[in-house]
């Protein structure tokens, strides 16, 4: 069986929890953890083994833009921590599961 790392990718990485949450998928030392926000300097930003900008999530880009930087960086888990990356990920499931087999992330 192939052994497949987890890339992690959490959002919001400005965020008020962003930190903890990095933190708490560190400690668990089975995740390489990405993270991105709408700017280029955040906590996350320096808690994260790789980071990105992306739009923000009620721009009509951030759907493609995230999942061509999911696929790039091979993330297979989406962690979205902040209201605007959460609406556009929940109505857009089924196309990002899809995208990620097609991938085989």
């Amino acid at each position: 069986m192939e052994n497949m790392s987890t890339n992690a990718l959490v959002t919001g990485a400005g965020a008020p929890g962003a930190p903890g949450i990095i933190k708490a998928l560190r400690e668990k030392g089975i995740y390489t953890i990405f993270s991105c926000d709408v700017v280029d300097e955040t906590a996350g930003k320096h808690l994260s083994d790789g980071y990105f900008t992306v739009p923000r999530g009620d721009n009509e880009n951030y759907i493609e833009e995230l999942l061509n930087n999911c696929i790039n960086h091979k993330i297979n888990i989406v962690f979205p921590i902040t209201t605007l990356s959460l609406k556009p990920l929940f109505f857009y499931r089924g196309f990002f599961m899809s995208k990620f087999e097609q991938y085989g992330l």
